[in-house]
């Protein structure tokens, strides 16, 4: 027999004689060296890295899909601004004048005149307001989850 104590693997007794297996519960039986070794708990390492991967993956959906960022964009738009121009246009303006009687068949008639209006176009302006559109820049605030950002979905709050 050695001198090496044997222990139940299962119960824990210690088994004096040189048997393989417990008398008691019938569990197989060990040294003692090899009942320590085997009887500390081996630590779940996966677990080590298993939970701060879930942790960091749960921490970055809310950083994606729920904080929103606010920052300072430009952002174009379209602006119609007066302007003056100047128009020309045509009036029909009256004027009279003096003709010989078309109807002249006798002698005395022929001495008579008749006045006649007429009319001439005078070209006049007047000055016309027009708008033209005009591109400019504003500062906004948008305020946006990652996950807006990177899909074009946007929120503006304008600059006041």
């Amino acid at each position: 027999m050695t001198e090496e104590k044997r222990i139940c693997s299962k119960c824990d007794k210690i088994i004096k004689d040189d048997h393989k297996f417990c008398p008691s519960c019938g569990g197989k039986v060990v040294n003692k060296e090899e009942h320590r070794v085997k009887g500390v708990k081996k630590r779940k390492l996966w677990l080590y890295f298993v939970i701060p991967i879930v942790l960091i993956l749960i921490i970055g959906s809310i950083v994606i899909f729920a904080i929103p960022f606010q920052y300072k964009a430009t952002e174009a738009y379209d602006v119609q601004e007066p302007y003056t121009d100047y128009e020309t246009y045509y009036v029909n303006v009256p004027y009279t004048i003096t003709v010989k009687n078309p109807n002249c068949t006798f002698g005395i008639l022929c001495d008579l005149y008749i006045e006649e209006t007429r009319y001439r176009e005078k070209a006049m302006s007047r000055s016309v307001t027009k708008y033209k559109t005009v591109q400019k820049e504003r500062e906004v605030w948008k305020k946006d989850t990652l996950y807006n950002m990177w899909t074009g979905k946007t929120q503006y709050w304008y600059k006041v």
